[in-house]
């Protein structure tokens, strides 16, 4: 009865849309790992509608930032691989194994959060401001969650599989850790002090299992946990 009342909450908060002056390219990343995330949970969770209807939303999501991207040699690449990847999108169901998805897709579908990411990356500024900071933050967090229930979902864990090159989850969920604590320093940002303690907490709860696959955690805790560290970095806490 617990699980089913965090699935819920979970769901009721994953809508919330960012506050700060996010760039186009950066939420269509996030709203692409997002909809990683909630696709991987249909399996995770038997086939719980709820989480289709929510994957079903951050793709459209998605979507719709993608065509607010400025660079129109990026974003016509991109619309072109989302377009074909969209179509594929969806689950069949094998007798012994349950909800399955074509390993091509899944292959397909890292390769494109992997190109999404590598493309914001590229244009992020050397020096951030603060506010830029706290997207930063919130795609690495959701690129990362996303990493781990698209490798978690599969039935060989063993290697990682994900092709996101550029980003090692340890090292990386650590330095999220570094940049919230000088973020706490910061005065004047849209985001409260003790909503960034707040996730301070989440994430320092998340990453041990984020960053070991071999560690299943409590998939509908972790989820949780992520939905709420996003919507208290959108300044929604």
């Amino acid at each position: 009865m617990k699980m089913k009342l965090i699935a819920v909450l979970c769901l009721s908060w994953a809508m919330i849309p960012v506050t700060w002056a996010a760039t186009a390219l950066g939420e269509h990343t996030m709203a692409v790992a997002q909809s990683m995330s909630a696709f991987y949970m249909v399996s995770l969770s038997d086939g719980d509608t709820r989480y289709e209807k929510e994957f079903q939303n951050f793709a459209n999501l998605a979507e719709t930032h993608l065509a607010k991207i400025e660079n129109k040699a990026v974003a016509t690449e991109l619309d072109n691989a989302w377009s074909r990847l969209r179509r594929n999108l969806k689950y069949d169901y094998m007798g012994g194994a349950g909800l399955t998805v074509a390993s091509s897709v899944r292959t397909q579908y890292r390769e494109y959060l992997s190109k999404s990411y590598r493309y914001w990356l590229q244009q992020l500024e050397q020096e951030p401001t603060s506010e830029r900071q706290l997207e930063i933050v919130n795609i690495r967090a959701e690129v990362i969650s996303a990493r781990y229930f698209d490798v978690t979902s599969t039935i060989q864990t063993k290697q990682d599989p994900s092709g996101l090159t550029e980003l090692n989850p340890t090292s990386e969920a650590d330095a999220l850790m570094v940049t919230l604590k000088q973020l706490e320093q910061v005065e004047g940002l849209p985001v409260d002090v003790k909503a960034l303690q707040s996730v301070q907490k989440k994430w320092d709860f998340m990453q041990k299992a984020l960053a070991n696959y071999q560690e299943r955690g409590a998939y509908f805790l972790l989820y949780y946990n992520k939905a709420q560290i996003n919507k208290q970095l959108s300044g929604k806490s």
